[in-house]
């Protein structure tokens, strides 16, 4: 039961993960394969994963690679980076789907239902890497600075006629991004009463 609330099979120093097993997808059909990384067992410091799929409709691997640093423990300061090529639902949030837990929800059931119906076809392939550092600021404040490069790939019919040139396109694009992104400890009480006071609990 542990193990399925998990969602990883831990052996010494590596976690199996379970949703790397078996996926359903609109362009796959079913997708199987694996996913791996280190655990505390091997290093508190750094950790290395990554995963590896073949999709049967489409006929096509899929893979990711991640891995991080703790440059310092007090702070946790952390570096990452990470790259990988998949497919993901067209306008869909693809690094919240990529992080998502391993979870049953009924979100994800309805979407095998989609997939088993045919109602769920229009997906983007998509190449990404990524290098971000984070750590806490103060007390009550975490920060993250992150580069990345990502490129869609439109898998299904999409075309748009160009104003100048009046030529058919397929839809495709690429975009590089920098972020900075801050959050607030949960352990963090916020006050308002005149003056701006933060504690932690």
């Amino acid at each position: 039961l542990k193990t399925l609330a998990s969602g990883e099979i831990p052996i010494k120093w590596i976690d199996f993960k379970l949703d790397r097993i078996l996926k359903f997808t609109g362009q796959e059909t079913a997708r199987l394969g694996i996913g791996l990384e280190t655990n505390d067992h091997l290093s508190k410091y750094f950790l290395i994963g990554g995963y590896f799929g073949y999709g049967f409709k489409d006929n096509k691997c899929k893979w990711g690679l991640n891995s991080g640093v703790l440059l310092e423990g007090k702070r946790k300061l952390r570096l990452s980076v990470s790259a990988y090529h998949d497919i993901f639902k067209a306008g869909s949030n693809v690094e919240a789907r990529l992080n998502d837990t391993y979870r049953f929800s009924m979100a994800k059931a309805n979407n095998i239902i989609l997939v088993i119906n045919g109602l769920l076809n229009n997906y983007d392939y998509v190449r990404h890497a990524d290098i971000d550092f984070s750590g806490i600021i103060n007390r009550w404040l975490e920060g993250k600075l992150i580069f990345s490069y990502t490129q869609h790939q439109a898998a299904y019919i999409y075309t748009f006629t160009s104003l100048k040139t009046e030529i058919t396109s397929n839809f495709s694009y690429s975009l590089a991004e920098i972020s900075l992104l801050f959050h607030i400890k949960s352990t963090s009480t916020l006050y308002t009463f005149g003056d701006l006071n933060m504690h932690q609990k």
